[in-house]
């Protein structure tokens, strides 16, 4: 138990740290207001399905408690979001490699994951000019949404032309994989005490990040039920008796993760007060 919260909570810490980075483009901001901000967020989202309704409470919540712009606020969620996903589909290509030929489901997860990471790949590569075009596709309709839209999608590829200088780009990489690591090494030590016939951390770990990515789309609060299925699935193509071990060890983060969540709704209620 005591390993468990210490493990979470380096993952909380990792994922305030690249939050943070992204912010600073902005203004800078103690770590401690951001570490707050996160906990808010992960307590809506307990309640509202995926990871979507967290981030829009703490966007607003950056945006009235710091006087940043609700446009650069919402910027810096999505940076956030996209780069996480980006390192994620990266992650499961270079660790699938490495045991390419252990299992015979592995190729698909691999040349999938590599399919994805070219996608994104291209996507943020060309995001500039893809903004471009959405804008002059566009011009023609006279629209306060669509003007609205554009002016945001300018702002993320401002966003993601600052972040992705050498030095910052590798820091959110570093943070993404950090936290990435001690929530799937938790679920890999819970498996481990219950199937000792467990695979590696370098196998496991690419297939906890697919499910992962499975279970972030906004389905159930907080991803649970969903999230167990997709664990499941995915690790049932290697072994059964796993799978079942894997559903447990991801029930125990979740239920880590609402404990860890509870703070945020005591700094929800103090930031509510003083902006009243």
């Amino acid at each position: 138990m005591a390993l468990g919260f210490f493990l979470i909570s380096l993952q909380y810490l990792f994922f305030a740290l690249r939050w943070k980075l992204i912010v600073d483009l902005y203004k800078k901001i103690s770590f401690f207001r951001i570490l707050k901000l996160n906990l808010i967020s992960q307590f809506f989202n307990t309640f509202i399905p995926g990871g979507i309704g967290g981030d829009v409470v703490k966007a607003i919540e950056l945006a009235n408690t710091e006087k940043i712009q609700k446009k650069q606020s919402f910027v810096t969620i999505l940076i956030d979001r996209i780069l996480g996903l980006y390192c994620m589909i990266l992650f499961s290509s270079l660790f699938l490699f490495i045991e390419l030929h252990q299992f015979n489901a592995i190729n698909t997860y691999f040349y999938t994951s590599i399919a994805m990471l070219a996608i994104a790949s291209l996507g943020l590569f060309f995001l500039k000019q893809i903004i471009e075009k959405l804008k002059l596709l566009t011009a023609n309709y006279k629209s306060i949404l669509l003007t609205k839209i554009c002016a945001a999608l300018e702002g993320l590829g401002d966003g993601f032309k600052a972040i992705s200088r050498p030095k910052p780009l590798f820091s959110v990489i570093a943070f993404s994989f950090l936290a990435q690591v001690f929530a799937i090494y938790f679920i890999f030590l819970v498996v481990q005490s219950i199937v000792p016939s467990t695979p590696s951390l370098f196998l496991f770990f690419p297939l906890a990040c697919f499910a992962f990515m499975a279970s972030s789309l906004p389905i159930t609060p907080g991803g649970i039920g969903f999230g167990q299925a997709a664990f499941y699935f995915i690790f049932s193509t290697i072994n059964k008796d796993i799978a079942n071990a894997v559903v447990i060890g991801i029930s125990l983060l979740q239920l880590f993760n609402i404990i860890f969540s509870l703070p945020g709704a005591y700094f929800f209620t103090k930031i509510s007060k003083s902006t009243t």
